[in-house]
């Protein structure tokens, strides 16, 4: 009896989280640059930035935690994990540059 192998219920968990969080910093992102078109007020703007700075640092951890283990099972023989490693890997650049772009935006529009 041959057994479907299925990816570990934790990487799912994670690389699931990775790309939810991925997605809804780049929906931040976007609010952010269409309320620049439309001239939100700038209380709304800066709810925003905030919210995708904790996001961005949030997303940063947990693509952290996927790419650790999914590394180690592609090294491991499992060639399945390369690619939620790859994806992982990339979102986690792109949270880092959301949150440090993010939070200049904060600081430069403080005027201190």
């Amino acid at each position: 009896m041959d057994r479907k192998r299925r990816k570990l219920l934790t990487l799912r968990f994670l690389y699931r989280t990775t790309l939810f969080l991925g997605a809804f910093s780049i929906g931040l992102v976007a609010f952010y640059y269409f309320g620049n078109i439309q001239s939100f007020l700038d209380s709304t703007q800066r709810l925003l930035l905030a919210l995708l700075s904790v996001v961005s640092v949030i997303l940063a951890l947990v693509s952290v935690f996927t790419v650790v283990p999914s590394v180690f099972m592609f090294f491991a023989g499992d060639r399945r994990y390369l690619l939620p490693a790859v994806v992982s890997a990339f979102l986690c650049a792109v949270a880092f540059a959301c949150a440090a772009l993010s939070r200049a935006i904060m600081i430069v529009s403080a005027g201190n």
